[in-house]
């Protein structure tokens, strides 16, 4: 049994124990100003896990990384550059933290200022983009490992001005390689790392479909796998019981200092 179908079944015997029960949403799209006015990964987040299932977090909180959520999607694009740079740096003990109590972050930036390097977490996974926009991508293609994303559609070679701004480094493995390198990797099962614009510049196949894709490919973990949508009552389910761990645990930690 793989990785989704042993998280569904747990979710499927939890569904008689939680029905009527209120839960918080376990799943959230963080960023600072829409990234170049665009709510089109709004519209992924409601695609891929469905209207009122996930929280939107706006303006980086250099304080902490939220804890009460599986699956985190934070997007530093456009004018957020400096912000995101700044949280990743404050935030680093608290990704691994994340990462390791089972919680799941893409995170994803096209810079427009703030560019340098930046480390998210401290497993040597990196985003970086210049102002010069020498990193920058005009043309990607999915690769040989990252050919489940073209599920429903999607396609597997895109265009755009740009497609991308920055690249990642220290990822175990690409699945979408752009003209300077790749731009939506994974290191490990949780962490997931992208340099990508929003959808609406974006050309060739389709790409509003492969953002909804990665999105619900990193949120399943890097199984190898795009859940179909029929399947996401089940995962939603999950990610309430993956929540409710991670604040069970933290709870603990806490009480024990």
């Amino acid at each position: 049994m793989n990785n989704f179908k042993k998280f569904a079944a747990v979710a499927a015997g939890a569904l008689a124990l939680a029905a009527g029960a209120a839960q918080a949403n376990t799943i959230a799209y963080i960023t600072g100003s829409d990234p170049w006015g665009e709510t089109t990964n709004d519209a992924a987040m409601d695609a891929a896990f469905g209207l009122g299932n996930w929280d939107k977090i706006s303006g980086f909180n250099n304080n902490a990384l939220p804890g009460s959520y599986a699956f985190i999607y934070l997007d530093g694009g456009d004018g957020n550059g400096s912000g995101f740079d700044s949280f990743m740096g404050v935030n680093s003990g608290a990704i691994d933290a994340f990462l390791s109590g089972g919680g799941h972050l893409f995170a994803n930036a096209a810079r427009n200022n703030g560019f340098d390097t930046t480390a998210v977490g401290g497993g040597g996974g990196s985003i970086t983009g210049h102002s010069n926009y020498d990193l920058a991508s005009e043309n990607a293609s999915l690769t040989l490992a990252g050919a489940g994303l073209a599920a429903f559609g999607a396609g597997s070679s895109f265009t755009g001005s740009y497609f991308s701004h920055d690249i990642v480094s220290g990822v175990d493995t690409c699945y979408v390689s752009g003209d300077a390198g790749c731009v939506f990797g994974s290191l490990g099962a949780g962490l997931f790392l992208g340099g990508q614009t929003t959808t609406n510049f974006h050309n060739g196949g389709n790409p509003f479909q492969l953002r909804v894709n990665e999105l619900t490919f990193a949120a399943n973990g890097a199984t190898g796998a795009v859940p179909e949508p029929a399947t996401w009552g089940l995962m939603i389910m999950g990610f309430g019981l993956a929540g409710a761990a991670l604040r069970s645990r933290r709870r603990m930690a806490t009480a024990a200092i």
